[in-house]
């Protein structure tokens, strides 16, 4: 996200090679037709944020509708992805991850989501009642192998499986 490599491609053009892949294979990202393919498989995007986006912007464009969707019943998924170094941790976090803090003053986009949704349950009529579930898993790359860990139980690792059906994954 800070890097200057990161800068000079997303102002480059509507068509650049982004990242590499584990295996050393680009990732290529069509800024002007909303595409990514990665792995041989192709993905489509809203919109890519340049590396100079503020966390609020993200939270703002990106999230906050689905977070205030939560309060109508419903699901909403977070999910940052990329390489080491790509900014993930510090959209999600903000700067108070760092090691330096110089920018601990910016929450991260899970504090602003928090924030967001508990404000308004706040807000909401007396004596409507909210069940909030929330999960935090990672997904590792060790070697040629993913596992997926649990970030709120001790990193214990997860097994993820295709629901039936749809809606919610259980099936």
């Amino acid at each position: 996200r800070s890097s200057a490599e990161a800068k000079r491609r997303s102002s480059a053009g509507s068509k650049w090679t982004s990242l590499k892949d584990a295996y050393h294979r680009p990732t290529v990202v069509d800024a002007g037709g909303g595409t990514c393919t990665f792995r041989g498989s192709q993905y489509k995007f809203e919109r890519i944020f340049p590396a100079e986006s503020s966390t609020a912007e993200v939270f703002s464009d990106a999230c906050e509708a689905g977070v205030r969707g939560v309060l109508g019943g419903y699901d909403f998924t977070l999910l940052a992805y990329g390489p080491t170094g790509s900014g993930k941790s510090h959209t999600l976090l903000g700067g108070a991850h760092a090691a330096d803090a110089t920018d601990a003053a910016e929450p991260g986009v899970v504090q602003r989501a928090a924030a967001c949704l508990f404000g308004a349950m706040g807000a909401s009529a007396e004596g409507q009642t909210f069940c909030v579930h929330v999960s935090a898993l990672e997904l590792l790359q060790e070697g040629r192998l993913e596992r997926c860990v649990d970030l709120l139980h001790d990193q214990a690792t997860v097994v993820l499986r295709a629901g039936g059906g749809g809606g919610g994954g259980s099936g």
